[in-house]
């Protein structure tokens, strides 16, 4: 994992962990904040292919040297490409989650707003 995609997932986990839905939060703020993880996320879209990209190709590779596909799929897991996948896959799907969550607290902020 390159350092620039490193520090935007460690960007993410941070702007995750900064909202706090226990306390009452600005629509503002939450609209700001689901507007980071979004621009986040559109950063994290090409390593995230490029590391799937060359797992595929590793299989494959396995696969040409004569291994079954589940022995290329076992050998090419064990690798960094792999792990540099799931680990950015795994923080999109938590910043994506994050968004639907910020969204729907919104709404209840703004209803409540309206009834003060």
């Amino acid at each position: 994992m390159t350092p620039e995609v490193e520090t935007t997932c460690k960007e993410i986990l941070a702007e995750i962990r900064s909202i706090s839905f226990s306390t009452p939060s600005s629509v503002n703020e939450l609209f700001f904040s689901a507007e980071r993880l979004r621009g986040h996320l559109a950063y994290l879209g090409g390593p995230k292919l490029d590391a799937e990209q060359i797992y595929h190709q590793k299989v494959l590779y396995h696969v040409e040297d004569g291994d079954s596909v589940a022995k290329a799929q076992a050998r090419s897991k064990a690798g960094d490409e792999y792990k540099t996948w799931k680990k950015i896959e795994m923080v999109c799907a938590q910043a994506e989650s994050q968004i639907l969550l910020l969204k729907k607290f919104k709404e209840d902020l703004a209803i409540e707003f309206n009834t003060t």
